[in-house]
């Protein structure tokens, strides 16, 4: 049994969902920023302050709807040096073919850092509603320890039923870590399911 589990080595470097103050400024041709401060209210150990801000552009290039942001997060810890990270990302999408392209990215000063890449195609094979077809790369390092590496890769898709309000989905994913000391045992895994929105 190894002690290194799949979420330890594979991050975004996103801020968890905890209380906080948060403001954002009105949209400026499609531009806002924001920032926030805030606290874990939900472990009484946590006493640390989580603080961010950021920065965020949704426009379109003639055919190609994109989707962007960039953010600062520092965490001041009790007892210990202050967590600063940087992270970005963007998407785009070619409105008349459906292909579509994400690319994002996060550091963490003296810390991990990770990029992850995706390619898709939203396309309509059924009258049902809309194909989405997609495949994914990631790649980590430093994380747990100096010199780890983390990499995986998946292929997606998602039939929508529009009638219904369904999703159907289906994934596969590859996981695989190494440190200085060890390679571990890749992993596999496999998602499906059904999600209802309205």
């Amino acid at each position: 049994m190894t002690p290194v589990s799949i979420g330890a080595v594979n991050s975004a470097l996103d801020a968890l969902r905890r209380f906080r103050v948060r403001y954002e400024t009105p949209d400026f041709s499609g531009v806002t920023l924001s920032t926030s401060v805030g606290r874990n209210v939900l472990v009484d150990a946590d006493n640390n302050g989580y603080y961010d801000m950021a920065a965020r552009w949704t426009g379109t290039l003639g055919n190609i709807s994109v989707r962007s942001a960039l953010g600062y997060q520092w965490i001041d810890i009790s007892r210990a040096d202050t967590v600063q990270r940087l992270a970005g990302s963007v998407s785009l999408l070619h409105e008349p073919t459906g292909l579509n392209f994400a690319l994002s990215s996060g550091d963490e000063k003296d810390g991990p850092d990770y990029y992850w890449l995706r390619g898709g195609w939203r396309t309509r094979v059924f009258e049902a509603g809309t194909t989405s077809l997609s495949v994914d790369y990631y790649n980590g390092s430093n994380f747990l320890s100096r010199g780890a590496r983390t990499e995986n890769y998946g292929v997606y898709a998602v039939q929508d039923i529009d009638d219904w309000s369904v999703n159907l989905y289906i994934g596969w994913r590859q996981f695989t870590y190494s440190d200085r000391l060890r390679s571990y045992q890749d992993a596999d895994g496999l998602l499906t399911g059904v999600r209802f929105y309205f």
